[in-house]
């Protein structure tokens, strides 16, 4: 077996994670100040970095606006 398909194998389960736990979280999590990092802030950062670390290279990186 050879490190590639382990590791997309790996994104797609932690990505999958994500998608539950964005899906399960309660309307008033989103914008909650309870905690220094808001969810929505949190789900953000996860998505652009994996998006990021997926190119091929940082110039092929296209930021979000």
């Amino acid at each position: 077996m050879t490190l590639q398909p382990a590791l997309k194998s790996q994104y797609h389960a932690a990505l999958a994670m994500l998608r539950d736990a964005i899906g399960r979280a309660p309307d008033h999590a989103w914008n909650s100040t309870d905690h220094v990092n808001r969810f929505w802030h949190i789900a953000y950062h996860v998505l652009f970095y994996t998006d990021l670390y997926l190119q091929p290279n940082e110039a092929a990186f296209t930021p979000w606006t």
